[in-house]
């Protein structure tokens, strides 16, 4: 009976070793504070890096863009407002945010940078033929976002 309660134990903790408790997401849209603004995300596409392992993510918020009916050709005339972009594996993963790992913020009218932030992580629950899909979380400096996005990816 010792014996099989220790397997019981030693079973429960190698399940839960593989969970990441410290990174939850909203299941919502993604939503939150950006550069002292509310943020909802209106649209987003995603590229392959020039290394094709990792996809970079561009998340636009619900500022006033018309990306018509295909966002991977809007012209930069058409982004006014708030964006994120980040990188993510070619694969379902999640990964804490890191000094080498780092959501950017930038005014998509100005195109200037305007914040980073490493405190969070990004789950990538699919990739397909057309989207990649996934969830981020972050709080950093006064800009704190969570929730689920999906990518339209542009070739």
């Amino acid at each position: 009976m010792k014996n099989l309660l220790y397997l019981l134990c030693l079973v429960t903790l190698c399940f839960s070793c593989g969970d990441d408790d410290s990174c939850s997401h909203d299941s919502g849209v993604l939503s939150g504070t950006i550069l002292g603004n509310d943020f909802e995300l209106k649209q987003g596409t995603a590229t392959y890096d020039n290394s094709e392992e990792e996809y970079q993510v561009f998340l636009f918020g619900q500022d006033e863009i018309d990306f018509g009916s295909n966002p991977c050709t809007a012209s930069a005339l058409d982004f006014i407002g708030t964006q994120l972009t980040f990188f993510v594996a070619n694969s379902p993963q999640t990964q804490n945010l890191t000094g080498t790992s780092i959501v950017s913020i930038y005014n998509a009218t100005t195109l200037e940078f305007e914040a980073a932030s490493s405190d969070g992580c990004i789950t990538v629950n699919e990739i397909n033929a057309t989207t990649v899909s996934g969830s981020i979380t972050f709080n950093s400096g006064g800009n704190s976002v969570s929730g689920k996005w999906d990518a339209l990816i542009c070739n």
